[in-house]
């Protein structure tokens, strides 16, 4: 007994384009979810950074980082981090999520995959061009 879902033959009910269309829209779903896996990945990462810098050096380890001073000024390196460097490195954390995303958006590209699985699986209905457009020519 031959299976009915073998490539071959598409399951009852189902043409060879609804098959591409459902096969185009799983790629299309497994590129966003890797997609939006590595961004919170990435999310995740940054923020638990930001806390270390923030409460870490900030808070707990203020009375030991006091002992250090910031170059150039006389301030204790632990206050400067309570009141500024936490900020600072919020502001390079960001720089660092805006090129990591980019990097990500030209690896998976979500939107585009979406759209050309679609655009393939779907017949082409842009009119002919050229010699296909007048059939009386090619008499």
């Amino acid at each position: 007994m031959s299976n009915p879902s073998t490539p071959h033959s598409p399951p009852s009910g189902l043409s060879d384009a609804d098959l591409a269309e459902a096969e185009a829209e799983e790629i299309a779903h497994r590129a966003a979810s890797a997609y939006w896996r590595k961004n919170l990945q990435a999310v995740a990462i940054l923020l638990t950074i930001w806390a270390a810098v923030s409460f870490g050096c900030g808070i707990l380890l203020a009375d030991w980082l006091n002992q250090f001073r910031l170059p150039g000024t006389h301030f204790p390196l632990g206050f400067w981090f309570a009141q500024q460097g936490s900020m600072y490195v919020f502001v390079v954390l960001i720089l660092i999520y805006v090129r990591w995303m980019s990097h990500l958006d030209r690896n998976y590209h979500p939107r585009e995959v979406l759209k050309s699985a679609l655009e393939e699986a779907e017949p082409s209905t842009t009119p002919p061009t050229g010699d296909d457009a007048n059939p009386a020519a090619n008499i």
